[in-house]
């Protein structure tokens, strides 16, 4: 039996078709599960409610802002020494993940953060595989960290991703786990283009937003360069099929779009 547990944070919009899965994947870890919705038009939050009691579902602006995830929960939260941990609804937790997170985060009073490797598939095909690039983080100081007490969390630096830094004193530690199969979250992108268009269009525009509200000056240059840097972060999965080409100029595409909103809202206002 395991005295602490982890306290999910679950950002939705518009996932009936695999809130369940989600939810069934972090019940057994889960302290408290807090779906932080951006105004799902379908029947996801009502397929909370018939699913679990327990679950709290909290309407939100903007949900794909780091800093704003975390604050949005945090009235959910009843200790600033509890663990949270970040989930999207196109990520599912194994349960020998979910386990070894249990016993790691209940062995040790020392640590603070905890990182694992999460495997992507677009259209049921892998896609982008960072294991070398993981391994090579998991020696930076400043590495970013899946599971944190959020206590020691560092809202400053966080931003719109799914890992935040953490302020770590000399008297705590840290913990990457080496990226092995059986031991990483599972992202699926799934669904059709059409919704994989549909999701990219918001969180540009969401994302195009955030960027406009830090005085970032947006540039169409930086976003053909940004374009060319992640479509040659998709080598060499992009030539793994055509599907996984074609997820790997979408996700490009993606960056473009980021900076050709800021761009046309800045001219705008």
């Amino acid at each position: 039996m395991f005295t602490k547990k982890i306290n999910f944070v679950v950002t939705a919009f518009n996932e009936e078709s695999r809130i369940i899965s989600v939810l069934n994947s972090i019940q057994p870890f889960a302290s408290k599960i807090i779906v932080l919705d951006a105004g799902s038009t379908d029947n996801t939050v009502s397929i909370i409610h018939s699913h679990s009691s327990d679950v709290i579902v909290k309407l939100v602006e903007n949900p794909y802002n780091f800093k704003s995830r975390i604050n949005s929960a945090r009235e959910f939260i009843s200790d600033d020494n509890d663990w949270v941990m970040v989930i999207s609804c196109s990520e599912f937790l194994p349960s020998s993940l979910g386990f070894l997170l249990l016993d790691k985060i209940n062995s040790s009073k020392k640590l603070v953060g905890v990182d694992f490797y999460r495997q992507s598939y677009t259209f049921g095909v892998p896609t982008h595989s960072k294991k070398f690039h993981y391994l090579i983080t998991m020696f930076c100081r400043t590495k970013n960290y899946r599971l944190f007490r959020l206590s020691f969390w560092n809202s400053t630096h966080s931003r719109m991703h799914v890992e935040s830094p953490v302020n770590l004193p000399s008297s705590r530690t840290v913990l990457s786990l080496l990226p092995k199969k059986q031991f990483s979250l599972i992202h699926t992108r799934s669904g059709s283009l059409n919704d994989i268009e549909s999701k990219h269009s918001l969180y540009s525009s969401r994302e195009a937003i955030e960027m406009l509200s830090n005085t970032k000056k947006p540039s169409l240059l930086k976003g053909l360069f940004v374009f060319l840097i992640v479509f040659l972060y998709f080598l060499p999965t992009i030539f793994y099929n055509k599907k996984a080409f074609i997820a790997g100029f979408y996700h490009a595409f993606y960056k473009f779009q980021v900076q050709a909103k800021a761009f046309l809202h800045s001219q705008s206002d």
